[in-house]
């Protein structure tokens, strides 16, 4: 009776092998268990938890420039931060910090993607696209905000003092949608116009009639040329100015060593200077 308990038992051994082999190791994985080399390739956060595909793929890489560290007055200095074109997605820099060699540190804060003045801008995250860069000034917003600059923020340098000063990308005046309709003279006190300026319309000439002044006023202010390219490709600039908001300078005119760690605490750029 033994002998035939032991060869049922070798059969049932060597059928359970046989189907073993024959599914490819899948009984393996039914009660929960990897093969070997499914464990050495399933990624780990160094907790035993494997890394989720997503987050392996996303490369997020920022660099850091010093530009105007040097400068004497908080409102004057300022630094650069760059998301790389090798990036997969956009990088999120609100809430990021960045700290200098004496352990001061600074958050970036959330930003108006379009500003106005004389009013409350509504704040979002900060995020730079491939290619992107943030200017980091240590001082105050000129209108309390940080901001994307788009192709009509030009007409602000009229108003503020902004270091570096903001481009001025704005159309020119007798480029304008509507110019077409408008008169001889009207297009000739156009081109005279410099862009991002609004003109002072009690020097313009007499010729100039009721409805190339009313166009001016209308069109060539900030306010006019937002309403009329804000949908367009090219609106928005490519970088964002950012305000820490200090009442002193941030970075060492001599030894300095800047470092920025994103919103868990891991260091993601570091430069020396």
């Amino acid at each position: 009776m033994a002998n035939v308990i032991n060869v049922i038992f070798v059969i049932l051994v060597i059928i359970l092998i046989a189907f073993f082999l024959f599914s490819g190791g899948s009984l393996i994985n039914q009660i929960g268990l990897q093969p070997p080399e499914a464990r050495q390739n399933n990624p780990s956060d160094g907790n035993g938890a494997s890394e989720p595909s997503s987050e392996k793929n996303a490369v997020k890489t920022v660099r850091i420039y010093t530009a105007n560290y040097r400068a004497e007055k908080q409102d004057e200095e300022y630094i650069e931060i760059s998301a790389d074109y090798s990036n997969t997605e956009p990088v999120n820099i609100s809430g990021w910090r960045l700290e200098n060699r004496d352990k001061d540190y600074f958050i970036i804060p959330k930003g108006a993607s379009l500003p106005y003045t004389a009013q409350v801008n509504i704040q979002g995250d900060i995020k730079l696209s491939p290619g992107e860069k943030a200017i980091i000034i240590t001082g105050k917003s000129p209108f309390n905000t940080s901001f994307r600059p788009n192709i009509c923020a030009g007409y602000f340098n009229r108003l503020y003092e902004f270091k570096p000063r903001l481009p001025e990308d704005c159309p020119d005046p007798d480029k304008e949608a509507g110019v077409s309709a408008q008169n001889n003279a009207c297009f000739s006190y156009l081109k005279t116009l410099s862009k991002c300026q609004t003109p002072n319309l009690s020097s313009a000439p007499s010729d100039v009639n009721f409805a190339c002044r009313e166009f001016v006023e209308q069109r060539l202010n900030y306010a006019g040329c937002v309403e009329a390219h804000k949908n367009e490709a090219e609106f928005f600039s490519k970088e964002w100015r950012v305000y820490l908001e200090q009442n002193e300078e941030a970075w060492s005119n001599v030894r300095e060593t800047i470092k920025l760690f994103d919103q868990n605490s891991n260091l993601i750029a570091e430069t020396s200077i």
